[in-house]
């Protein structure tokens, strides 16, 4: 059992070393340069990492949208789950 997240541990960091070293290359491409499955790709923390980053970013840019529509902050909290801290962070500045 140990062995096994040993090795699991050593195929993810092989599999971000080459992610960073190869930038240009899509995952299609690095999946088949290293032939592993495209599931395995998914399973690593880096490809959850990189997923979170994404979510967070579009829920900042639709909460960005909402908010200068006018949107109460209360329901942007609901739908995109951010905090109220972050939605006031992101108001356009009221010109006086």
């Amino acid at each position: 059992m140990k062995s096994k997240s040993l090795r699991e541990d050593l195929t993810e960091l092989i599999e971000t070393i080459v992610v960073y070293k190869f930038r240009t290359l899509t995952r299609e491409e690095i999946r088949k340069m290293l032939n592993i499955a495209d599931t395995t790709l998914r399973d690593t923390q880096y490809f959850k990492e990189v997923r979170e980053e994404a979510k967070q970013e579009r829920d900042r840019e639709i909460a960005t949208k909402l908010l200068a529509e006018g949107t109460s902050i209360e329901l942007i909290k609901k739908v995109t789950g951010l905090s109220e801290s972050d939605l006031k962070a992101l108001q356009p500045e009221k010109k006086s």
